[in-house]
């Protein structure tokens, strides 16, 4: 009579108690065949630790910018030049678009042509007032016209002063006329091209401030009571493959009245390949502290959706085995993990290398 040996891959993803027990059940069976005739496999290991952690979550959400501005001008005209396009890095004071100053330009030069009159008018009022000056006592008529000349010269100073006082205005708009960048951001968006008007207020871009890169993410408000803020977390980014270590920054004060969520911000270095909305998740912390069994990332094993580990059995006579052991998952911290206690216990030793290749029972050789 022969025994037919169900493979794991004929049982349906399950995760009720008794489904999850004969997973286990039948993917030991059909690995501890195929173990009795493997060879030894060459492992490393480590020891599973008890420390006071909080159970965690993944939460998904988006890669977004904290900080956004419409980029805009004081001034109103005709864009002669726009220098940068969507998706450009630019530094604090880069030119992003101009105005055409044509008429600003040539309004100085009318105002330098009238300063250039008054001075030389201002030339030959001093001169007749030194010549009134040698007449004064000789004539009583010579000190009235002395007193106009005066008033006059005054006259013409104020005048060319009025005059300085436009021009430099005139040079302010001209100047203001570029428009640059208050911060080194990202281009987010290009609202206006060359050739159009510019009115009040209208954007030319939107530019993000890349020192303030965040992950949004909606947390349940039955876990907000557990965010600590300035504490680092887990961020994953599964489309560019990161695992970055992000900062709890602020939470908003606003709870989503149909979800009940409420949205944390998470703050997170830059990265080039970054895009806005990019889907994340972040691990957020869904109770108080406790004793936990933590071990390295590396130990897991994914096997139709479950987690299993494999640890060390040691025989009677003195030969060890990988010994197949299910797990469930309460937190993901860095590089490590925590788990229920049940089967697992402080002072186990867990395989971290070299159990992508196991099978059940199977023998191995631990390298130090």
């Amino acid at each position: 009579m022969s025994i037919q040996i169900l493979h794991p891959s004929c049982l349906r993803h399950s995760y009720t108690p008794f489904a999850l027990t004969l997973s286990f059940m039948l993917l030991v069976i059909s690995g501890t065949s195929l173990a009795n005739t493997a060879p030894p496999a060459k492992v490393e290991v480590t020891t599973i630790l008890s420390e006071e952690l909080s159970d965690s979550t993944e939460i998904p959400g988006i890669i977004d910018f904290n900080t956004s501005s419409l980029i805009t001008s004081e001034q109103t005209g005709i864009i002669s030049a726009i220098f940068v396009n969507e998706g450009d890095k630019v530094k604090k004071g880069d030119t992003i678009a101009r105005l055409n100053t044509d008429l600003l330009q040539q309004d100085i030069k009318v105002k330098q042509s009238e300063i250039e009159a008054l001075e030389a008018d201002q030339g030959r009022i001093e001169k007749d007032i030194e010549r009134s000056n040698k007449l004064l006592k000789t004539s009583f008529e010579s000190k009235r016209a002395l007193e106009n000349l005066e008033f006059n010269l005054k006259a013409n100073l104020a005048n060319r002063q009025r005059l300085l006082h436009q021009v430099e205005r005139l040079r302010i708009l001209i100047n203001k006329s570029t428009i640059r960048a208050e911060f080194d951001g990202l281009i987010l968006a290009k609202h206006k091209h060359q050739g159009e008007w510019l009115g009040q207020a209208d954007p030319i871009v939107t530019l993000s401030k890349l020192s303030d890169t965040i992950a949004l993410v909606s947390v349940p408000e039955r876990y907000v009571r557990y965010v600590t803020l300035g504490a680092t977390t887990n961020v994953s980014i599964p489309a560019l493959e990161l695992n970055l270590q992000g900062t709890l920054d602020s939470t908003v004060p606003v709870a989503d009245l149909r979800t009940k969520s409420v949205p944390l911000k998470v703050k997170i270095d830059y990265q080039p390949s970054f895009i806005r909305n990019m889907s994340l998740k972040v691990s957020v912390a869904t109770s108080a502290k406790h004793q936990a069994l933590t071990f390295p990332r590396d130990a897991l094993v994914q096997h139709q959706g479950k987690e299993f580990v494999y640890i060390v059995k040691t025989n009677d006579d003195g030969s060890q085995q990988a010994q197949i052991i299910p797990v469930h998952v309460t937190g993901r911290y860095d590089d490590k993990v925590a788990v229920k206690p049940g089967l697992l216990s402080a002072k186990t030793q867990v395989i971290v290398k070299g159990n992508d290749r196991l099978r059940p029972d199977q023998a191995i050789l631990i390298q130090q």
